[in-house]
């Protein structure tokens, strides 16, 4: 059986190898959400997964024959480089390949017993990627209630036919009212008469 090489796969940076891995430890948990009744326990009514997480414990040698060095100071800057793009990349470890993890953290103590060479603890999350899709909704205009300019013509042809009435009663007073005076002036001068 071959042994799997643990590695980054990133799209910018390439296949990146590690000289050795000292632990990796695989983390994955589901998540029961719970909400409290009046009696008795919570209910447990939805689980979900929570991101995988990956830690490990890696070494980068200065010491390998045909390597140059600086290798493990260009291995901590290239590890540096894919945290702060934030950049998913696929890990490859002998127990799973991952898809979507973001290399979240880098630990590295730097002392003598370091001093040609790069040991440091890189911590990777997956990351859930999801696609947005639009959709184009069409705008139905309902028959039963009445379009804005016909209500409005009926307004107007109202306001019109109230003005024309209100015209024609004035019209009719001030007719009758010059009746009524004619009336009353004729009935003095036959009063006038008389006597």
């Amino acid at each position: 059986m071959a042994t799997v090489k643990t590695m980054i796969n990133s799209p910018t940076y390439g296949k990146f190898y590690f000289d050795a891995v000292f632990s990796t430890e695989h983390s994955a948990n589901v998540t029961v959400t719970e909400h409290p009744v009046q009696v008795g326990a919570p209910i447990s009514d939805h689980a979900y997964q929570e991101p995988d997480e990956v830690t490990m414990e890696i070494g980068m040698s200065d010491a390998m024959v045909g390597v140059s060095s600086d290798h493990s100071v260009n291995a901590f800057s290239t590890l540096r480089q894919i945290m702060v793009k934030r950049e998913p990349v696929k890990l490859v470890t002998r127990l799973k390949t991952y898809s979507n993890m973001v290399l979240t953290s880098i630990s590295a103590p730097d002392d003598q017993s370091t001093m040609y060479g790069l040991r440091a603890t890189v911590m990777f999350r997956s990351v859930n990627i999801v696609t947005v899709s639009v959709i184009k909704v069409q705008q139905t205009v309902s028959a039963s209630k009445p379009s804005s300019s016909s209500s409005s013509k009926k307004s107007s042809s109202s306001s019109k036919k109230k003005s024309t009435k209100t015209k024609s009663t004035k019209k009719t007073t001030k007719s009758t009212g010059t009746k009524g005076k004619k009336t009353s002036v004729l009935k003095k001068i036959a009063k006038k008469v008389t006597k």
